[in-house]
């Protein structure tokens, strides 16, 4: 390492955890093979990506098998540390990473192209570093079975849509700019419930569709801790300078304090729109669309809103809603310093390991009980309830429905089952099949969302209701989130889920109306999911708007 570069780096390493272990370097590859793998990403969002062929068969380094692989293209270079780093000495790992690597790069790239530097790391607390970070750019995201965790910072990529975009165009770009990256690289986001209602203010930020590629994450996982950082160099000449003028841009990578554990601040204004009385004015117009015989099923939501004595810290209400949450996807999204989409929903749309698609049913809803004999009382009642049993039936026709036109091998269990959670329970069937050849991404996403367990029968007209009886935008809830990458993807339902504002919280929660229901028990059925994000705050006063 030249003095001069040294210097330049010193200011990352402090900045960053500790010094140090070594890490992949030079020696451990041809250097006339660059270390790489393809992808196919844009430097400049919204515009056409740069694609392009390489004259020979490039390599990347697999740091687990310690195999060099070959892949096709150049625009993806993935660089890995072979050992393995703690916290405390992750910096100057990344540092040597960087360092021993921008000879090299300097002389692969001839045009933009995506490199990725990534170390794996000892133990990490993903949601403890994101709280470190004082990006406008936030990301987090934990699948349902606590075996994937990711924190993200910045943005090295995005893809963002208003008003009503075509769906299966901007998915394909997505998949066109994964088309050649490694598995890792993931795209995370969300879609707006109905693109065709106009956003209001607070939503408009999110748009119709957003999704990014984050520049710094941090990953915990079944298969292993990492640290990564994705960032796009145009061109060799500009190597140095641009990893430098990175370097010197990180923020603190790890801290040793956790989120804090303190209660969140009092919550002294409560307001629920609709409100009760009102409520019940749209569940009898909904009744009266039954009787019509133009619906049999739509989804109607609550907006409620808590205004706290100070501003509320997002991570803090994150890790308090996991800690509450069991069994759940936990989320939250912030972009460029606005609004932050929180939640923790437990409805899975569904997942894609290559062809293999899962996905399930969730409806109906009945509270825990606060001993084995009141909860098993609580879960027959569900089991036998006719109205319920009509809800859950109606979701899964539907899955079972674009199962049949999109797949084959379709699984599917012989009899209902429950999804027990930490204060309600569901109704619950789960399915998997395999894709036809193709269809992808965006034939799913525009086919199974919404479902019956959000939207309505039929579907067309049950939107319609919705945007004419509910007061507000409903923005991301409701709507599919996840990420995307080359062979997976995995989407949630955005509900049990509330949008924060500095001293606001507006959380949304939905109830299924169908002929025979009533505006009360709905009215507590929402109260009931409601619990979650109630338990975890101090509430000294309401009102009802």
């Amino acid at each position: 390492m030249s003095g001069t570069r040294a210097g330049r780096l010193k200011g990352f390493q402090d900045n960053l955890f500790k010094p140090n272990t070594s890490s992949f370097t030079a020696d451990d590859y041809d250097s006339t093979q660059p270390v790489c793998f393809l992808g196919n990403i844009d430097p400049k969002p919204n515009k056409q990506p740069t694609t392009g062929k390489c004259d020979q068969p490039l390599k990347i380094f697999d740091f687990q098998t310690e195999h060099m692989i070959e892949c096709k293209t150049e625009q993806h270079i993935k660089i890995c540390g072979k050992e393995i780093a703690t916290v405390q000495n992750a910096a100057r790992t990344i540092q040597q990473l960087i360092d021993e690597n921008i000879p090299e790069l300097t002389e692969t790239i001839a045009q933009p192209t995506l490199v990725s530097f990534q170390i794996s790391l000892e133990n990490c607390d993903p949601l403890s570093w994101l709280s470190q970070q004082a990006s406008t750019t936030r990301l987090y995201w934990s699948d349902r079975e606590a075996s994937y965790e990711v924190a993200a910072a910045g943005e090295t990529d995005r893809l963002f849509a208003e008003g009503e975009p075509h769906l299966t165009e901007l998915i394909l770009e997505l998949q066109r700019r994964l088309a050649s990256s490694s598995e890792d690289i993931r795209y995370y986001g969300g879609l707006k419930f109905d693109s065709s209602s106009p956003a209001d203010h607070d939503w408009k930020p999110f748009g119709a569709l957003l999704f990014v590629l984050p520049r710094y994450e941090m990953t915990k996982s079944q298969h292993g801790n990492t640290f990564t950082i994705n960032l796009v160099i145009q061109h060799g000449n500009e190597v140095e300078q641009q990893l430098l003028a990175e370097i010197q841009t990180l923020q603190t990578l790890c801290s040793a304090a956790p989120v804090s554990s303190q209660p969140l601040p009092i919550a002294s204004i409560r307001t629920d729109s609709p409100n009760q009385k009102e409520w019940q004015e749209i569940i009898d117009k909904s009744i009266q669309a039954f009787d019509s015989g133009c619906m049999e099923k739509i989804v109607l939501a609550r907006k409620t809103t808590m205004v706290f004595s100070e501003e509320l810290d997002p991570i803090r209400l994150l890790k308090q809603l996991k800690d509450v949450v069991n069994r759940a996807f936990h989320f939250y999204f912030q972009f460029d310093g606005t609004p932050g989409f929180i939640g923790a929903t437990p409805e899975r749309l569904y997942k894609r390991i290559g062809e293999t698609i899962f996905s399930e049913a969730v409806a109906g809803t009945r509270p825990r009980g606060n001993s084995p004999e009141a909860d098993l009382a609580f879960a027959e009642d569900l089991l036998n309830s006719d109205k319920d049993v009509r809800e859950h039936q109606f979701v899964c026709k539907s899955i079972l429905d674009v199962m049949d036109e999109l797949c084959t091998d379709i699984q599917s269990p012989a009899q209902v089952s429950l999804l027990k959670l930490a204060r309600v329970q569901h109704l619950y069937n789960k399915y998997s099949a395999t894709l036809k050849k193709g269809y992808g991404d965006a034939d799913l996403l525009e086919r199974i969302h919404p479902t019956p367990a959000v939207g309505g029968v039929p579907k067309k007209e049950a939107i319609r209701q919705i945007a004419a009886l509910e007061p507000f935008d409903r923005g991301w809830y409701a709507g599919p989130i996840g990420w995307l990458s080359r062979n997976e993807s995995e989407f949630a339902v955005g509900i049990r889920s509330a949008l924060m504002m500095k001293n606001q919280l507006h959380i949304y929660t939905g109830a299924g109306i169908v002929k025979g229901s009533e505006a009360e028990s709905e009215w507590e059925e929402i109260e009931n999911k409601l619990g979650s994000f109630l338990a975890i705050q101090q509430v000294n006063g309401t009102e009802n708007a």
